[in-house]
């Protein structure tokens, strides 16, 4: 599957085309209405596209691999095809000019984003399996029968139950007892020899600067925004501790998931949001007592992560009930009920909003 940026994405990207990498190049992004998407800067620390073009040596870190792809695109031609074993298996970006962090780090609304594609789960095909085991003679009494099982795919008989034996001092022994059941056969067609991968969770970032220091920073999945299948990862600068005004001159990032799987890094910009937090409003509705309902709300904060937290009676306060975009509740009595959603940046950087709607139950 060959993944393409958007040609509106593209329209704005190019009339916003900033040639150097200073603090003046900084593009400046208002908030998308209607959407949520987080648009990715024309300033960049790696604009995608092939390692040559883009400036940059690629080499891999501990056990993972870090290779040039021209099949997977967010900008500029190409990607990096990222192959992770864990938070420690990954890929460096060695940049052969600097970038400089440093005038940006006292600045609350400057991110750092990573546009990636998520690995997806290994898959494979094992043979048809073969019979189980089976029961063993006895001495005094029958031994237990076996408790093999089928091989993946293929069916078997239990074991059969223990013979009489002879006893050890020249009498007959005791009939043997019944012997254990063999496993069951394993289910009959394909089956995959892989372990399943676990979801990405998290992004795992290493800056590296001209002094030599590391400044790290993990990145939840959950607060990914969506961009025409790519997923946009932000963090604060002022969030990246270590990263200053006098040692901010990153020469490498290292990219790491915390799965096993194979990722697609898209791009690393520089952005500069003053966009606020806006929630759609939400109308009454009328719902029936004793019967589940979900709600969902809609946010946007341009290129901030955001949290969703749901309080469903105000009359006894506003708590944190239920979180995530989408929430459900149950009402048990009739009434006049004022929902709350808050939504907050988790990185603190601006101002949570809240809206309110009623829910009546006849």
């Amino acid at each position: 599957m060959r993944n393409t940026v958007s040609s509106v994405r593209n329209a704005a990207l190019s009339a916003c085309r900033i040639p150097t990498r200073s603090l003046a190049a900084v593009a400046m992004f208002a908030g998308i209405a209607g959407t949520a998407k987080a648009q990715m800067p024309s300033t960049a620390i790696y604009p995608g596209g092939s390692p040559q073009s883009a400036g940059v040596v690629i080499a891999s870190s501990g056990s993972g691999t870090l290779t040039a792809d021209s099949s997977h695109v967010y900008a500029g031609g190409g990607s990096l095809k990222l192959v992770t074993h864990g938070l420690y298996q990954g890929g460096a970006i060695d940049l052969k000019t600097p970038f400089d962090l440093g005038p940006l780090a006292s600045n609350k609304n400057a991110y750092v984003q990573f546009a990636i594609l998520p690995p997806t789960p290994p898959t494979g095909t094992g043979p048809a399996g073969t019979s189980s085991g089976k029961g063993f003679k006895g001495m005094m009494s029958g031994g237990p029968g076996g408790t093999g099982s089928g091989g993946p795919g293929g069916t078997g008989p239990g074991g059969g139950g223990g013979k009489q034996g002879d006893g050890p001092f020249g009498g007959s022994g005791m009939a043997g007892g019944k012997g254990g059941l063999g496993g069951p056969g394993g289910t009959a067609g394909k089956v995959s020899l892989f372990k399943k991968a676990e979801p990405l969770g998290n992004l795992r970032v290493v800056f590296v600067t001209s002094t030599g220091a590391s400044v790290e920073k993990r990145i939840p999945m959950t607060y990914a925004n969506d961009d025409a299948g790519w997923k946009v990862l932000s963090v604060p600068v002022s969030a990246l501790d270590g990263i200053s005004s006098a040692d901010g001159k990153v020469t490498e990032v290292r990219v790491y998931g915390d799965t096993t799987g194979t990722l697609y890094l898209g791009k690393i910009g520089v952005l500069v949001d003053t966009t606020r937090i806006m929630i759609e409003s939400i109308e009454s509705k009328v719902v029936t007592a004793n019967q589940k309902y979900r709600y969902t709300s809609t946010a946007h904060g341009g290129a901030s992560a955001l949290n969703y937290s749901w309080d469903w009676d105000d009359r006894d306060g506003i708590q944190n009930e239920s979180e995530g975009r989408s929430a459900t509740h149950t009402y048990r009595k009739s009434g006049d009920y004022n929902v709350t959603i808050t939504v907050t940046d988790p990185y603190g950087v601006k101002e949570p909003a809240s809206t309110k709607f009623q829910v009546h139950v006849p």
